[in-house]
């Protein structure tokens, strides 16, 4: 049996002012598949990111996610389609501890209120299944950068029915 891609990318073009990021681009993946994208500085790796999880908008070309033609405008819409990214930049709030990251906005309620051990039990499955010893009550801002990018990561992998994670230079915050 042929497997189908999952993301197909046809002539993908974007256009700022003065600058052509990105021209004619194609781009196939597969179930299973990882892709990475070499190039310099400006080359349009990012820009070709943003397109993909609907940060921006392409000026041309198709994209088409699981057999179906879409066009996300929201990053949003990218989310909900499976499509998550993880940003060069940090996005995590120091304060919060590592399982109030993981789940950000997604705080489940019960009777009394948000259901922290359900949060923190969450997250220690998950640290686990990646054989991670990250406590899930330590606060980030008591993390290591590198172990800050790791729970950027588990954050984008445990949004509901992901199925394609774009990692955005995930190590550019790293001090190696």
């Amino acid at each position: 049996m042929v497997k189908e891609p999952i993301l197909v990318l046809k002539g993908i073009t974007k256009e700022f002012p003065g600058v052509k990021a990105l021209q004619s681009v194609d781009l196939e993946v597969f179930p299973g598949e990882i892709h990475a994208l070499l190039g310099e500085n400006g080359a349009g790796k990012s820009t070709l990111m943003k397109i993909i999880s609907g940060i921006i908008e392409p000026d041309s070309g198709s994209i088409v996610l699981d057999g179906k033609k879409v066009r996300f405008r929201t990053p949003r819409e990218a989310l909900n389609a499976g499509i998550a990214l993880v940003h060069q930049e940090l996005s995590l709030i120091p304060s919060l501890s590592v399982a109030e990251n993981i789940f950000l906005g997604r705080w489940p309620r019960g009777i009394f209120g948000i259901d922290w051990s359900y949060i923190n039990d969450r997250a220690q499955e998950l640290l686990k299944k990646f054989d991670l010893r990250i406590n899930p009550r330590a606060l980030v801002r008591d993390l290591s950068v590198a172990e800050q990018q790791i729970v950027e990561i588990l954050k984008a992998i445990s949004q509901p029915h992901v199925k394609l994670l774009l990692l955005d230079e995930p190590t550019s915050a790293l001090d190696v």
